[in-house]
């Protein structure tokens, strides 16, 4: 009963003061997803250089209904575009970051192969043993090849 879904996932959260879009590529094993994300991270209401993620992402849900409840956990690092900041002193180096997002969401069967999931959690982005974090509302459309029809009551 494992079915295998090669599926690509386009990503959109929207968090207090940040705006995330991302691209990547998962595997669907019975219940279970795997993917692998990137993409830009951007503050909204000031002007600040983006923030390229590498995402790893595991979500488990029910797979074969309309609307399916699912939790989703990502991880990943956040390379900084920042340039560093230079003074007659010193040079301030701008840092990279840990990143971990929890969701907790529904999947909405759209099409045979396409879904769209809507999630609601938290981001936590850390460097330097300074930590940050914000709510976060998130949707992903994903497009996804089976090999069998997947039965969606």
């Amino acid at each position: 009963a494992f079915e295998k879904f090669l599926i690509v996932d386009s990503f959109v959260n929207t968090g207090y003061n940040m705006m995330q879009a991302e691209f990547g590529l998962g595997k669907q094993i019975g219940e279970m997803h795997f993917g692998l994300s990137s993409g830009m991270w951007s503050l909204v209401n000031v002007v600040a250089d983006p923030i390229t993620p590498i995402i790893l992402e595991y979500q488990i849900g029910v797979t074969n209904r309309r609307l399916s409840p699912n939790i989703a956990i990502r991880m990943g690092y956040g390379i900084n575009t920042a340039k560093d900041i230079e003074t007659k002193k010193e040079t301030i180096k701008q840092p990279n970051y840990m990143l971990m997002q929890g969701f907790i969401g529904c999947t909405f069967s759209l099409l045979r192969r396409m879904d769209l999931d809507c999630y609601g959690g938290y981001t936590l982005m850390s460097a330097k043993g300074q930590s940050s974090g914000f709510l976060t509302v998130a949707a992903s459309i994903r497009f996804h090849r089976t090999t069998k029809p997947k039965n969606r009551d």
